[in-house]
Formats: structure tokens, sequence, C-alpha cells
């Protein structure tokens, strides 16, 4: 013990001040040391579904829902039938912008129907 004499006395400490202070862990340390809770820790604990959410939007406002849950972390199915040429074309360049920006991908599965899934799938 006299390593840690010699340190603390080298760091600057008072060997006055560890002597009233008991080093040893008793039963309640060792619970209170069990049950640290952890403030800044995050986890995901959604659960990601395996197959992707079936989706027929007919007005801009549901589109913008549909990226809203392609941020978090839904694979999407998209069916643009409902949409005319010039509005689909201008869906579809949102779609992937919003698709890259995101981290991800759209893929077109059929004549209105595209995939949209992230990258990390």
């Amino acid at each position: 013990m006299k390593f840690f004499d010699k340190l603390f006395r080298a760091i600057g400490f008072d060997e006055k001040e560890f002597e009233d202070q008991d080093f040893g862990e008793g039963e309640n340390q060792k619970q209170k040391r069990e049950n640290v809770v952890l403030p800044n820790a995050k986890f995901n604990l959604k659960e990601k579904r395996k197959e992707p959410l079936f989706k027929t939007p007919q007005t801009q406002e549901e589109i913008e829902d549909l990226v809203l849950l392609f941020k978090d972390g839904e694979s999407l199915s998209i069916n643009l039938e409902k949409f005319d040429e010039e509005d689909k074309t201008r869906v579809l360049d949102f779609l992937f912008g919003a698709a890259f920006a995101l981290g991800g991908s759209l893929k077109k599965t059929g004549e209105n129907s595209y995939l949209m899934v992230s990258d990390e799938d």
C-alpha cells in the first residue's frame, strides 16, 4: 500500500482525507452500481418492418408524409397511378431527391410502382 500512499502524496492528497473513507465495496454500493442509468444512451427500440408499407398517395401532402415515414426507417412501396404524367414526373423527382438525401434509393417495380428503401437494408 506504500505505492499508493506515495502516489497520493505526489498528487497532493493528504492521508487524513482518506482515513475516514471506506474504499471497500459493500452490498449497497454494489446494488447502486448495478442500477446505474445512462441518461445519454440512445437505443432504437422500434422494430423495423420486414415488408414495405404499400401506399397509393393522391396529393402532394401524402407524398411528404411518405418521405417522413421513410425518414423514420420504413421501406415503402408507392403506387403513383392516381397522378397524371406531369405530376408523376414532379413527384418522382421529389422522391428520388428525398431518397438520395436520406441515404436510400427509389427503384421502379412496375408501370406506376416504386420501391423506396434504405441502402442499409
